[in-house]
């Protein structure tokens, strides 16, 4: 009886050792991290003095297959600017392909550095975003892209140099915009040594009256043609400068 006894001590024994091997395994593979792989990629689209920008669609560019292997953003940056991608794994693999996060063709925005992204595959054949920019590798935290707008600014400094017959420059003389009706607006300096000056929009010129640029009264110079401007206001109403000479800003 006290050797049968010492057989199943020993054998449980050994079977305790066994499973406590897998045990140790099965330890070593939640270790490792598979079920944490970050699978969104977060982003926050901020623009070049940090406000977020909404509104912009983002996509994922293959350089390697370019628009065959892109793949997009389900929706465009909120008004906080951000935005996610998720991954659906039909991502390629870094050994395949590198993906650079831009905002799409047709949008108001631009960047001047896209950001590049690499996928990776687990265990279970799921993809999960492996590297973003310079975190490498990715956590999962957000990453802030910044974007510039490829809309033409409304102007609101008109530029002007002031020059004699002969095409010198003529410096000292002060410049104004006298309107068909209403108040003069003048420069705030008179033309440097280069002959030039300029005039800062204040929202404060009325839009569709027509102005000339030319000399104060009682300068020593006067203008041969005056240069006729006009202004217009945006949807913000600020005044911006429509029209100087043949020059149109539209």
């Amino acid at each position: 009886m006290k050797k049968i006894t010492q057989k199943i001590i020993a054998g449980l024994v050994s079977l305790a050792m066994i499973l406590g091997s897998f045990a140790g395994m099965g330890l070593e593979v939640k270790a490792s991290g598979v079920e944490g792989y970050p699978t969104t990629l977060k982003v926050k689209v901020v623009d070049e003095e940090g406000n977020p920008v909404s509104g912009v669609q983002l996509y994922l560019q293959s350089t390697e297959y370019e628009a065959n292997g892109s793949k997009m953003f389900k929706s465009a940056t909120e008004m906080d600017g951000k935005a996610e991608y998720q991954c659906d794994n039909y991502e390629l693999g870094e050994d395949e392909d590198i993906y650079e996060l831009q905002p799409v063709k047709e949008s108001d925005y631009t960047c001047d550095a896209p950001v590049k992204v690499t996928f990776a595959m687990d265990d279970d054949w799921n993809t999960y975003v492996a590297t973003a920019g310079d975190m490498d590798p990715y956590t999962g935290e957000e990453i802030v892209f910044v974007v510039k707008s490829n809309v033409p600014t409304n102007p609101t400094t008109l530029k002007a140099k002031l020059q004699d017959a002969k095409g010198n420059p003529v410096s000292g003389v002060q410049l104004c915009l006298t309107p068909s009706q209403g108040e003069e607006k003048l420069f705030k300096t008179a033309t440097g040594t280069d002959g030039k000056a300029e005039y800062q929009c204040d929202n404060s010129e009325a839009k569709g009256n027509a102005y000339e640029l030319q000399t104060v009264e009682g300068s020593r110079y006067v203008c041969k043609e005056p240069v006729k401007v006009t202004f217009e206001t945006d949807d913000k109403n600020n005044t911006y400068i429509a029209a100087a000479g043949d020059i149109c800003s539209k």
